[in-house]
């Protein structure tokens, strides 16, 4: 009797191990629920994101991608720049943007002032 509960035990263990291996693998395996980063690149098409762990992260955009500004008025793709902070939700499985979250900012003049004292 006391080898079936150290069996049944052991095996609880060894299938509990599994499930947390598997389920931290798949954080690394592209398949993201959201991403978090800098803007490095910005086309119509695509966006790249530098993030501190994955390094640059290229993801597709859309037409139903949604772009939603902290200020809660209407976005849209042409209002991300290199530079600002984003967090993007993905559809599905691929690296297809569902929806990019970010801050409205002025633009910075190009003599790097940004006007405030």
């Amino acid at each position: 009797m006391k080898r079936i509960i150290t069996l049944i035990l052991a095996l609880s263990v060894v299938l509990s191990l599994y499930g947390f291996a598997n389920a931290h693998g798949d954080a690394h395996s592209g398949a993201h629920e959201a991403l978090m980063g800098t803007i490095a690149i910005v086309t119509e098409a695509q966006i790249v994101v530098t993030t501190g762990g994955e390094g640059d992260v290229s993801v597709k955009l859309s037409p139903s991608t949604r772009y939603v500004p902290m200020d809660e008025k209407k976005g849209e793709w042409r209002d991300l720049h290199v530079g600002m902070r984003v967090v993007i939700k993905f559809v599905g499985t691929q690296r297809v943007a569902g929806e990019v979250s970010y801050r409205r900012e002025e633009p910075q003049s190009e003599s790097g002032e940004d006007g405030h004292e």
